[in-house]
């Protein structure tokens, strides 16, 4: 499953490393892998009872933490994610292959690491509409609020917060509305209600 997450990926123009075709004969798998890790700018996690169990899957997951890369994880069994990754949303592969695969893509291309030939072939982002004639218009949004709401939501869902913050600002039609789709996105109701409290004031 994992080579053909690889081979649909490969086709649709990502760049892909993968030990069981990227280690060469006489090289040594774990310093391979690690460098291969260390230069990635995203790790696709495959869960699955077994790969979970591994010792050197969980190693994989700690090295793309501690790096603050893109962890996108898919499920394609039942199993129960590691607890370092068990805030981060998870894309349900245990039924529709090619809806996973189309979740792959755009959760790549929202962060912005897909190709733009390939980019635009992933499913779309939805962007506020604006009225008839009227030119499309982008809210503007301090940097200080960006990096506040990235850190403030790195707390409570993980390192994937920062993309999440970039996609979701990108179909926010004001600052206030963003605050509010962000939020969605924290499971736990007393996290979620301390995130909306302490963004109240934002103007709509």
């Amino acid at each position: 499953m994992a080579l053909r997450y690889a081979n649909d990926l490969k086709a649709w123009g990502i760049s892909v490393w993968v030990d069981q075709l990227d280690i060469h004969p006489s090289q040594r798998w774990d310093r391979t892998t690690e460098a291969a890790l260390r230069g990635a700018q995203g790790l696709l996690l495959i869960m699955s009872a077994r790969s979970l169990a591994s010792e050197n899957v969980a190693d994989e997951i700690g090295l793309a933490l501690e790096g603050k890369k893109l962890l996108i994880p898919v499920m394609i069994e039942p199993c129960t994610p590691p607890m370092r990754i068990s805030r981060l949303q998870f894309i349900d592969g245990t039924r529709d292959y090619g809806a996973a695969l189309d979740r792959c893509k755009a959760a790549i291309a929202a962060a912005g690491l897909a190709p733009s030939d390939a980019a635009s072939s992933a499913p779309a982002v939805p962007t506020p509409r604006d009225s008839p004639g009227s030119a499309p218009t982008e809210p503007s949004y301090a940097p200080a609020l960006i990096e506040d709401l990235s850190q403030r939501l790195t707390v409570l869902i993980g390192p994937i917060a920062p993309h999440l913050v970039e996609r979701e600002r990108q179909a926010a039609s004001s600052p206030a509305d963003l605050v509010r789709r962000l939020a969605e996105r924290i499971p736990q109701a007393g996290d979620r209600e301390a995130f909306l409290a302490r963004f109240r004031n934002l103007s709509v």
